[in-house]
């Protein structure tokens, strides 16, 4: 948590090159742990959820590259070490929680970074913890892109990891099969998923990646209702609506909602969270290296779904 901290204070400060959502988004953060302790704001912010994440993240080792050679005398140099963007990802993600049942407030992230920045890997590892570490029995894990080749870009390092860490997959009973990552006693499943998934499918969670690929929404869409089995309105039902047309639906295309507007009732921008990027672009600081260049964060809660449990990131490249 104090990485994304000093992440924060960068941003704000201007010490490090942001875009105008990577801010409102910082500043969101901020401005919400003052409402902490009111009595009628209805979440919290847990550190001890957000670390737990980063330091199961950061157990797992690199899939490629110079990073997954093991050095003998640095056992640890082929972990995964979190950038600081990376961190303050997961931290809003996992650590904000509703007051009152603790699930998770925000539900559905979109995130757009430029290429080779690590998104693959990153969301790799969440999938894995999503699967063994969550507490969702019969839990279900979906990586989802138009191709086998794309799914597989997010589920392959996924088994690499595993595979490179029988530790961490035997005390967690996982067993990496041809065609899925699985935990029988939990009768739990991790998967690659091509184009609509059928409609028997109940996630947990979902990892749609390149999305701007994706013709309409049809596989987000039905992602987003399968999970509402998981934990089931009270009352009343949403009829089924046709999938969304065009590149990257979910991206903030024709339109960006605002974000950091002192009018925002607690169940809308705040309990939401919603931030689009503009034009479903990021925009970087002109002249940064592709290391300094401020990665888009849409963190966005769907009034659709019930409860905090499942969890679905849309992924491009910025």
């Amino acid at each position: 948590m104090e990485l994304a901290e000093r992440y924060i204070d960068g941003v704000l400060s201007g010490a490090i090159p942001a875009c105008k959502w990577v801010k409102l988004a910082c500043q969101r953060h901020r401005d919400d742990l003052k409402a902490d302790n009111s009595a009628d704001w209805p979440y919290r912010f847990d550190p001890a959820k957000a670390e737990k994440v980063c330091k199961f993240i950061e157990l797992l080792p690199h899939t490629k590259g110079k990073w997954r050679k093991r050095d003998p005398l640095n056992p640890t140099a082929h972990l995964l070490r979190l950038e600081p963007w990376q961190c303050f990802i997961v931290c809003m993600v996992f650590g904000w929680v509703r007051k009152s049942d603790g699930f998770r407030r925000f539900r559905q992230v979109y995130v757009e970074v430029p290429r080779k920045n690590g998104k693959s890997a990153l969301v790799a590892a969440i999938g894995i913890y999503m699967l063994c570490a969550d507490g969702e029995e019969g839990a279900e894990v979906y990586a989802g892109a138009t191709t086998e080749k794309q799914a597989w870009e997010v589920f392959g390092p996924a088994r690499e990891m595993l595979i490179n860490r029988p530790d961490v997959k035997d005390r967690a009973g996982i067993s990496v099969n041809a065609r899925n990552i699985s935990i029988i006693a939990k009768a739990a499943k991790f998967e690659p998923v091509i184009g609509k998934p059928g409609d028997g499918a109940s996630p947990s969670a979902s990892i749609t990646d390149e999305f701007h690929e994706h013709a309409t929404s049809e596989q987000f869409d039905t992602m987003v209702t399968g999970m509402r089995s998981r934990r089931p309105k009270p009352a009343g039902r949403r009829p089924a609506r046709s999938p969304r047309r065009g590149r990257c639906p979910e991206s903030g295309h024709g339109k960006a909602e605002r974000v950091g507007s002192a009018r925002r009732p607690a169940d809308r921008h705040a309990g939401p969270g919603r931030l689009r990027g503009q034009q479903g672009r990021c925009p970087t600081a002109a002249g940064a290296p592709p290391h300094q260049r401020a990665p888009g964060h849409v963190l966005r809660l769907s009034a659709a779904q019930a409860a905090g449990a499942p969890l679905i990131f849309a992924l491009r490249n910025a």
